[in-house]
């Protein structure tokens, strides 16, 4: 009899915890919601279709490519040139609205050509990492796949929007 109700406390005290651990996880995905906004959105398929003009703009690149005299992409910085496991661009979203990335791409001084995910859309102010290595992409976080290291100073890192007009461009240090 002892045995049981030791038993049926340890399974009490582990479901106990499992209840203050979800309870604890919910209130900082919640804090950490209301802090760290959202900035970078990948649209799923029903915001895709909210709108002829997302329709449009999803058809046609060009539809939502912002004027050449507005600043609208800045390559912050390239980190880790050389070194392909370490080696990142920050992208920052600058001026207003959102920015539709279908058909840009980014090229080093060799023609490796990077093409943005097609659905990805920068809000103002968001910022997305760009990884030379291999990897899973994410909202905020990309991953070129390449095999070797793809930056080294004094090259020039370059966007272009779907038109190839340049929009951004960054001189590794």
């Amino acid at each position: 009899m002892n045995s049981k109700k030791g038993l049926l406390q340890l399974f009490a005290y582990i479901f106990l915890n499992i209840l203050v651990s979800a309870a604890t996880m919910l209130l900082v995905l919640i804090l950490w919601n209301q802090a760290f906004p959202e900035t970078v959105c990948v649209p799923c398929a029903e915001e895709v279709s909210v709108s002829e003009q997302t329709t449009q703009d999803t058809v046609n690149p060009a539809a939502a490519i912002p004027p050449l005299e507005q600043e609208v992409i800045q390559i912050e910085i390239i980190y880790g040139a050389g070194h392909l496991e370490d080696e990142q661009v920050i992208i920052t979203r600058v001026g207003q609205g959102d920015l539709y990335l279908a058909g840009w791409f980014l090229v080093d001084d060799q023609d490796n050509r990077y093409e943005f995910p097609a659905q990805l859309v920068l809000k103002p102010g968001a910022k997305i990492q760009l990884n030379s290595r291999l990897g899973q992409d994410s909202a905020v976080e990309l991953f070129w796949n390449a095999s070797g290291a793809l930056w080294q100073s004094g090259e020039n890192a370059r966007i272009y929007d779907p038109l190839g007009n340049l929009r951004a461009e960054y001189l590794v240090p």
